[in-house]
């Protein structure tokens, strides 16, 4: 058909499953075309899950820039490259909670 998008079979029973999971259990009503066209939407955002990866080049001296750059994106996944610290100095505190702390 004209104007039609299809997935590879992986993706759409994929989808299926997902759509089988995320619908409420035992609530004794029928599932409608809307309910339908919901669980489906719900599962799309799950399976459209976005990625970053960035070049900190010392994250305890661009700590500043890293917080700035996670509160002003919305990734699912940071993967951070270069960190050059040790384990013990990592700001993991800060990163998490989004504000700046001394390392330690």
């Amino acid at each position: 058909m004209q104007g039609t998008v299809t997935m590879p079979s992986a993706a759409t029973d994929g989808l299926q499953a997902m759509n089988e999971d995320l619908r409420p259990r035992n609530t004794g009503l029928p599932n409608s075309p809307t309910e339908s066209a919901i669980y489906e939407q719900v599962a799309l955002k799950l399976l459209m899950t976005r990625v970053a990866t960035l070049n900190v080049n010392g994250v305890n001296g661009r700590l500043p820039v890293l917080l700035k750059w996670l509160s002003e994106t919305h990734y699912d996944i940071v993967c951070l490259q270069e960190l050059k610290t040790s384990d013990e100095r990592f700001p993991a505190d800060a990163i998490r909670n989004g504000e700046l702390d001394s390392p330690r």
